[in-house]
């Protein structure tokens, strides 16, 4: 396929963060989508279960709504899973690298505040790594 040049450039750029964000509100969806689907849901009864109209929940679903934590607190609220997980330190232990597996997708710890994320067909697994932690329990 050709390739507009134009649009190439613009695309190129693009800010890294906004690349970011659209990365992770499309990521936030999906999982919303995910739990919906698991809990035999529609974008209606989640609107119901916020009491907000449906046209609103269909648009924060398209992917580009800027979600605020409030927002992500009360769906996972209201549908009983998490969306997001935040990765505590725990206090006087030793910092150990860890390995988060969602889907097709992993997450690594490394030194530092650092984490790697990519498909897990490119990774091999290694001895240094805790057992694997379930996203959806």
């Amino acid at each position: 396929m050709k390739k507009n040049p134009r649009f190439e450039e613009l695309r190129r750029s693009i800010p890294k963060e906004i690349d970011i964000f659209v990365d992770r509100s499309f990521d936030i969806v999906d999982r919303i989508h995910e739990i919906l689907k698991l809990k035999n849901l529609s974008q209606k009864d989640l609107a119901d279960l916020l009491d907000k109209k449906e046209s609103e929940v269909s648009k924060w679903m398209t992917g580009t709504h800027n979600f605020t934590l409030k927002t992500i607190v009360k769906i996972e609220d209201v549908l009983g899973y998490p969306i997001l997980k935040v990765i505590k330190k725990e206090v006087g232990k030793e910092s150990q690298p860890f390995l988060l597996l969602i889907e097709k997708k992993y997450a690594q710890t490394i030194q530092g505040n650092d984490i790697l994320v990519g498909d897990i067909s490119d990774f091999e697994i290694k001895q240094k790594f805790q057992k694997p932690v379930s996203y959806l329990s």
